[in-house]
């Protein structure tokens, strides 16, 4: 049995699938499996975001769609299994999700949250500045090209994110910003009551 939150053993189970990106021979997934391969990488940022409580309800309401109907349009039975073994996993501590996004805190007080920051896309001009000196290679872009029609802002990967703050003093236009979380820990919680 666990000792630690649920929420954050699904969120590690379903990151360390999206980072092997292999089906269940052990296989590298091809490009023409697009079920598990287009719905695990946005799965398990919001799963991670869950487990930081940053969430909200509408990425929730994704994470429930997602579960459900993707072991439906599976193309393998490796990839309905593992959809269905995380839907029973999130189905059984779906209490412990909904306080983690509404309460903004983990009921059993054992998820930790580093800082979170977040690039504001009407601000960042693509410069590649924080990308170069975060030391997780957490931030992911590429730098605006005039010419090009695929450029896009900047953003910060949160499972890969440590919270060290680097990248918000080189940013020249201030578009990285902290996400401020109210939080009640579990030992406030217990000084309350």
């Amino acid at each position: 049995m666990s000792t630690g939150c649920i929420v954050t053993e699904c969120a590690g189970r379903l990151r360390k699938l999206a980072d092997e990106r292999t089906c269940g021979q052990g296989r590298q997934v091809m490009p023409f499996c697009l079920p598990c391969t287009l719905a695990l990488e946005p799965v398990a940022d919001v799963v991670e975001r869950i487990a930081k409580g940053c969430a909200t309800e509408a990425e929730q309401d994704f994470l429930r769609q997602s579960y459900t109907q993707v072991p439906m349009i599976a193309r393998c039975r490796f990839g309905r299994n593992t959809w269905n073994g995380v839907a029973n996993l999130l189905e059984e501590a779906w209490d412990v999700v909904s306080e983690h996004v509404k309460g903004k805190h983990c009921p059993s007080g054992l998820c930790c949250t580093p800082s979170t920051f977040r690039i504001d896309p009407d601000k960042c001009v693509m410069c590649d500045l924080c990308a170069e000196v975060c030391p997780e290679d957490a931030i992911v872009g590429r730098p605006f090209v005039e010419y090009r029609t695929d450029n896009s802002p900047y953003k910060i990967l949160v499972h890969r994110c440590t919270g060290c703050g680097q990248c918000v003093p080189v940013c020249p236009e201030t578009a990285i910003v902290k996400v401020v979380e109210k939080r009640i820990e579990q030992n406030d919680r217990e000084d309350v009551g």
